[in-house]
């Protein structure tokens, strides 16, 4: 994508949903955001998600995120890097997401295309790396019937 992109969070954002988020150049949040990769809860694997965490979090603060499985305050996503900006509520979170678009429309569209291509070069290699992993660590999960086996858990404490 040529154009910069800006999640906009308000609300509960885990798993996938915080591996698309992360895929965003810039990511705003309003204080009631919660953030967290639970699939250890579940069984699964992380591989995916620790390798685009530990580009932005670093080694310490993945591993606890990714093997506690817990939920992270808006407040605390700041302090790991997960969000670029934190704002009050949602009103504000519209406000200040807005401005930035603007703000952002108006630089230079070629040197904005420049950065972005650059951003991606820098982290492609170890991503194509994790993608082969992940394979790997999946199938190997599956095959243990860990996920399985959670997911039956789950379904038998809500009936």
């Amino acid at each position: 994508m040529e154009k910069p992109i800006i999640a906009s969070i308000n609300g509960s954002v885990a798993g996938s949903g915080l591996q698309l988020a992360l895929l965003a150049d810039i990511r705003i949040a309003s204080e009631n955001a919660r953030f967290g990769m639970t699939e250890i809860n579940v069984g699964l694997p992380c591989i995916i998600g620790t390798t685009m965490f530990w580009e932005v979090m670093g080694k310490s603060k993945t591993t606890d995120l990714i093997l506690t499985g817990r939920l992270l305050s808006a407040k605390e996503a700041k302090e790991y890097d997960l969000i670029t900006r934190l704002v009050s509520d949602q009103h504000e979170l519209q406000k200040k997401t807005w401005e930035l678009a603007l703000e952002l429309a108006s630089k230079p569209p070629v040197a904005v295309k420049a950065n972005k291509d650059w951003f991606n070069r820098l982290s492609d290699e170890n991503f194509q790396a994790c993608m082969v992993y992940a394979k790997e660590a999946h199938t190997l999960s599956y095959s243990a019937n860990e996920p399985q086996e959670m997911m039956e858990k789950f379904f038998a404490k809500s009936k």
